[in-house]
């Protein structure tokens, strides 16, 4: 993927977010408790922002392109550990270079138009252009090309074992540029009465819910009275600092400190580690993170479903770090601070982008853990434009950032050799021969390649995983608690499930 398209799901600050919540040292969300069934609700209200586009591909609205999963079907969808399973795909067969990806029969649009391949390859298309809210999902693919009326076959630029999780991409019927573009989804819009209507030829199976009514999303200040006073049935958040109750879920944005390993305190993996070790992520979290956040001990998410926790080593060590330091040279003076018997200091920038007050805290919070070590940590505040530009440049000893991982934890682009955002130039061959190895495992050694990429990550430290964005579903309407299972892709996931009072 080019830089110019990747470098903004590194630099973004998450401004639309989650509530607070406590997140202990093990990464798991504090348990909200729980509460006495709510009885069912006669109506369920959602927000959407009806000057923007209800196309998913192209919507400027974050809560309009949630609503596209209700509208339009993907080839396949994630659940919460992002596994996937067919839903317009009848199969999806990746044989190194080749994507087969076979349609169920008699799939129909919403008009009652057939669904084919030739939409599918319309849809895929118009992302490959670029442009798109899905850019990040075709980046890989070279060719697409539609072999008969159900069968379609894209043509890789290189081997991704895991491609299936990257079909999670709304289906639009082909020539359809219209801002309310005909879907094949659980509902089909009712712009005339602003409804979600139930489609009853859905090939899920049958929807339980008859109607969802949509009106205009509040401001964010307005959003606990809207929801308080039953005007909106829930409202998906992403960064509010609010006080309400939901539905948390974990995100696919993995919050980092990047490092340079020709910085003296970073050179080897065993100083990378010490590093980690001496933060405490919980409290960095609880400190200066309104939205919460789920530790990460490694890029790859606990929540994935290949994750092998064995192929982890430690969290926050104090002990750890102290011994390798001193085995690295680096003794506590009389002020509290490392150097070496040379007088070489245990020394390192900390650059970050001052666009966000929670990024600078963190900053600060981060420099203050680590000098409680030893380490004396010079902080590098810069704007946006000089922090993309001093990233890209490689002028960092370690950098607070952020990116959006795409739902096949693809990591490569951070880590391996080349990498499009390896800007510290980083390079092992252990790692590099583990991403591949995943990349071309058939489905029998998946697990098997996983654990080793999860440790050769673990091994190296090419980057200092500090924890997941979190995500939540404000409530309105209590009971929709116990339908709503929230995926990092798909915040509404369980609504179809919903019962109406009479």
């Amino acid at each position: 993927m080019p830089v110019s398209r990747l470098l903004p799901l590194l630099l973004a600050v998450m401004l639309l977010c989650a509530c607070s919540v406590s997140t202990p040292a093990d990464g798991v969300p504090a348990e909200q408790g729980t509460s006495p069934a709510s009885p069912a609700p006669q109506r369920l209200v959602l927000p959407y922002v009806s000057e923007a586009s209800l196309n998913p591909l192209s919507t400027t609205s974050r809560i309009n392109q949630e609503l596209g999963a209700l509208l339009f079907d993907p080839l396949v969808e994630l659940d919460d550990s992002l596994e996937p399973s067919l839903v317009l795909a009848e199969s999806i067969d990746v044989d190194g270079l080749t994507v087969t990806v076979r349609l169920k029969p008699g799939l129909t649009f919403h008009d009652g138009s057939p669904l084919t391949s030739q939409d599918v390859l319309d849809t895929l298309s118009r992302i490959q252009a670029g442009g798109t809210n899905y850019d990040a999902r075709m980046d890989g693919v070279e060719s697409i090309q539609a072999a008969d009326e159900q069968t379609l076959v894209l043509t890789l630029l290189s081997e991704n074992s895991l491609f299936a999780s990257l079909l999670e991409i709304p289906i639009l019927k082909a020539g359809d540029d219209s801002s309310a573009p005909v879907g094949s989804g659980k509902f089909s819009y009712d712009a005339q009465n602003g409804l979600l209507l139930r489609n009853d030829n859905w090939v899920g199976g049958p929807v339980a819910l008859s109607s969802i009514r949509l009106v205009q999303a509040p401001e964010l200040q307005e959003a606990p009275l809207s929801l308080g006073s039953g005007e909106l049935s829930l409202m998906t958040l992403f960064g509010a600092k609010l006080s309400l109750e939901g539905v948390r879920y974990v995100s696919n944005n993995l919050i980092f400190l990047g490092v340079n390993p020709s910085c003296a305190a970073l050179s080897t993996p065993e100083l990378r580690r010490a590093l980690s070790c001496a933060l405490t992520r919980s409290t960095l979290i609880d400190d200066n993170v309104a939205s919460g956040g789920f530790v990460a001990l490694s890029p790859i998410s606990s929540k994935w479903y290949l994750y092998d926790s064995s192929a982890v080593s430690r969290g926050a060590d104090a002990a750890y770090t102290e011994s390798v330091l001193e085995q690295a040279g680096y003794l506590l003076t009389e002020q509290e601070v490392r150097e070496t018997s040379g007088g070489r200091p245990l020394s390192l920038s900390l650059l970050y982008n001052n666009a966000s007050s929670e990024r600078v805290a963190l900053a600060g919070s981060i420099a203050a853990q680590l000098s409680a070590f030893g380490y004396q940590v010079s902080l590098v505040e810069a704007n946006p434009q000089e922090y993309a530009s001093l990233v890209q440049a490689g002028t960092f000893d370690l950098y607070l950032g952020e990116i959006r991982l795409t739902p096949d934890m693809d990591v490569a682009p951070l880590v391996q050799s080349g990498g499009a955002l390896n800007f510290a130039r980083f390079s092992s061959p252990t790692l590099d021969s583990a991403l591949q190895a995943l990349k071309s495992a058939s489905p029998e050694q998946l697990q098997s390649c996983a654990t080793v990429l999860i440790a050769a990550l673990d091994s190296e430290m090419p980057l200092i995983p500090l924890y997941f964005a979190l995500g939540e579903v404000a409530l309105g309407e209590p009971s929709l608690r116990s339908v709503l299972t929230p995926t990092p892709t798909n915040p509404l996931s369980g609504l179809e499930h919903l019962s109406l009072a009479p």
